[in-house]
């Protein structure tokens, strides 16, 4: 599978969404996925030409349909605390990768309608987040539908949901969806 092997031979980071199991993952930090390297909430990287910042957690909007430390964590909800030590950074972020959105994104408009809040307060922390840095690129992935645009210089991605087999690939200028064709391979569009 071409994806697979895209992403066998670049490093793979991950955040952490809303349906994680948060007791295993405070207790290891991600180690119980090997190849992979969890970046924590407000936590940064080096990607060589930019500078990344890594945001994870999300309301979960089906809450109600689970049960307590077995299929859903109060730790998915974003902190002041973790905002506030986002907030403390001192450098340049270039790209932003979040779980949630944040609140100045019409993303959930397009979604939900312009009045729907849930979640609102993540968003508006991750909003917070990108008024203080300005990236120029932001990615999120709690929505699972593909969509893009730009808002206020930041241009922006919800990553599709993986069972689509789509894939955004992004080089630092520019933005690609690596979608299936009606046969096996793959083929990228410009966005």
């Amino acid at each position: 599978d071409e994806i697979l092997a895209l992403a066998e031979s670049i490093p793979f980071y991950w955040l952490d969404g809303n349906h994680e199991n948060f007791d295993v993952l405070e207790k290891d930090q991600g180690a119980w996925q090997p190849g992979m390297k969890y970046m924590p909430r407000g936590s940064t990287l080096d990607l060589g030409e930019a500078q990344a910042m890594f945001f994870g957690g999300a309301a979960s909007h089906d809450r109600a349909q689970r049960v307590e430390g077995a299929s859903w964590w109060p730790q998915e909800f974003i902190t002041y605390k973790q905002t506030m030590d986002a907030l403390e950074y001192q450098g340049q972020i270039d790209v932003m990768f979040s779980h949630e959105h944040p609140a100045s994104f019409p993303y959930s408009d397009k979604r939900y309608g312009p009045d729907d809040i849930f979640g609102i307060a993540e968003k508006q922390a991750i909003e917070a987040i990108r008024e203080k840095f300005k990236p120029k690129w932001s990615f999120f992935g709690h929505h699972h539908a593909f969509s893009k645009g730009e808002t206020n210089g930041t241009k922006w991605a919800c990553c599709p949901i993986i069972e689509s087999r789509q894939a955004i690939l992004w080089d630092g200028e520019d933005m690609r969806l690596l979608k299936p064709d009606m046969g096996t391979s793959y083929f990228d569009v410009k966005l």
